[in-house]
């Protein structure tokens, strides 16, 4: 693997919420997906690597050095002036950027239905999101970081969206870091996952693997179960629903037992299940 991003012993404190000892490895040529609840430091550690928040500690390094103007931003706000024309936007980054595709941006201002004489405040949140792709999209850069970049599209333009972003990266020389709370997006796309829970990194794992490495079993008593295995559990009308570990050493173990696949969802939600008990 070629480094694209690498943070090592990253601490930040935001009052009683931190960042606590991040260690990641971000490939170049990777999708990174970074997975977690609302309030694990998904977007704080986004801001770390994009450098709107300084680190109490730590190391970020970046395999490409990083450039004005080389790292391409989709946040959940959108940061344009809402009183600014989307024609205007459009010549201002052409100032802004060496590299600005004009006839791109019209490309995907049209695919994406944004009117261009309209001003940035006029769209509604779903197109604001289409308009900072739009910009991301239309200039030359090393590294993408996205909080949120499908959240207000309909599945036509989420799926193609998703396309663009497999595209960015195969020649193998880009990286890209992805938080959303649309798993089945990342299911898609995601070459590595990265599931943050209170500030901490709990696991750093290619997607692969990790969803070969989890299931899901439902028994009428936790004590079916060898707690070694179980991540968390929830109990409801019919019994005990379960997220394991080491999915082939518990089948070879319970071979009575159903093993269901388990989503990037289930590992979510059974981790903080687990962390709760």
């Amino acid at each position: 693997m070629t480094k694209g991003i690498s943070v090592r012993y990253l601490n930040k404190s935001f009052g009683r919420f931190k960042l606590q000892n991040i260690n990641v490895e971000m490939p170049r040529g990777y999708v990174t997906a970074i997975i977690g609840n609302n309030g694990a430091g998904k977007t704080s550690l986004l801001k770390c690597i994009t450098g709107s928040y300084v680190p109490d500690s730590g190391v970020i390094e970046f395999g490409v050095p990083k450039k004005y103007g080389r790292i391409g931003v989709v946040f959940d706000e959108c940061p344009y002036p809402p009183t600014m024309k989307i024609e205007i936007l459009s010549r201002t980054m052409n100032k802004i950027f060496d590299d600005w595709d004009n006839a791109r941006f019209e490309e995907l201002c049209r695919d994406y239905g944004i009117d261009r004489s309209s001003k940035v405040g006029a769209l509604s949140r779903g197109m604001r999101m289409k308009l900072q792709i739009a910009v991301m999209l239309s200039h030359g850069t090393d590294y993408l970081i996205l909080d949120e970049p499908t959240s207000g599209l309909d599945p036509e333009a989420r799926e193609e969206f998703l396309g663009l972003l497999r595209d960015y990266v195969s020649d193998e020389e880009r990286t890209l870091v992805i938080s959303s709370h649309m798993t089945s997006d990342l299911e898609k796309i995601a070459d590595q996952i990265v599931l943050m829970i209170d500030g901490k990194v709990i696991l750093c794992q290619d997607r692969v693997s990790l969803l070969e490495e989890y299931g899901i079993v439902k028994v009428s008593n936790e004590s079916a179960i060898d707690d070694g295995f179980i991540i968390g559990t929830s109990e409801g009308e019919f019994g005990i629903t379960a997220l394991i570990k080491d999915r082939k050493t518990f089948s070879e173990s319970h071979p009575d037992l159903v093993v269901d696949d388990a989503s990037l969802e289930d590992i979510v939600v059974y981790h903080m299940k687990g962390r709760r008990t």
